[in-house]
């Protein structure tokens, strides 16, 4: 049997475990309060907004701290009524919701300049179609307007028609 010594030192290690703080890196600190609903559903907007600022610069003077927040809690009532978990939305679609953060931003920068080379690329086509049908009028004017000095060549060749005219046939 233990003897009363070991039943004292027992009780002590009893007492000083109860007493102990179950996190010893904060000691005798309380952890924070989770977030309300309404805070939540205010930090998803707010993450809203931060993500389409980039493309959308006017949006973040519009939906302030003040309007987020009276918007997150009117969301977060609505959650009540109807049984919505932000935190099951994120715990389920978390990594997509990521993607989505990460891509959207760079979605309208890529489509305008996807536009803006698709312009550039069909002007130069359309100057160098310009240009050709410049050169083409060009060499019809000059064909038009110069006619070959066909004496001076018949002269060159020793008087060698090189273009006879076509023999007249009499009647018969």
């Amino acid at each position: 049997m233990a003897d009363k010594n070991e039943l004292d030192i027992l009780e002590r290690e009893a007492v000083a475990l109860e007493t102990q703080d179950p996190d010893p890196g904060n000691p005798g600190e309380i952890p924070p309060a989770p977030p309300s609903p309404a805070d939540e559903w205010t930090g998803l907007i707010k993450l809203v907004v931060m993500v389409v600022a980039p493309v959308f610069p006017f949006v973040p003077h519009i939906y302030d701290e003040a309007t987020c927040g009276r918007i997150g809690a009117a969301l977060a009532q609505l959650a009540a009524k109807y049984g919505w978990d932000l935190g099951g939305v994120t715990e389920k679609w978390g990594p997509e919701i990521a993607l989505v953060i990460a891509v959207a931003p760079t979605l309208v920068p890529l489509r305008m300049g996807y536009l803006e080379h698709k312009q550039a690329t069909e002007a130069m086509a359309r100057a160098v179609i310009e240009k050709a049908r410049e050169k083409a009028q060009e060499s019809q004017q000059l064909a038009a307007t110069t006619t070959p000095d066909t004496a001076a060549m018949d002269a060159a060749f020793g008087g060698f028609n090189l273009n006879p005219a076509p023999a007249e046939v009499e009647p018969s």
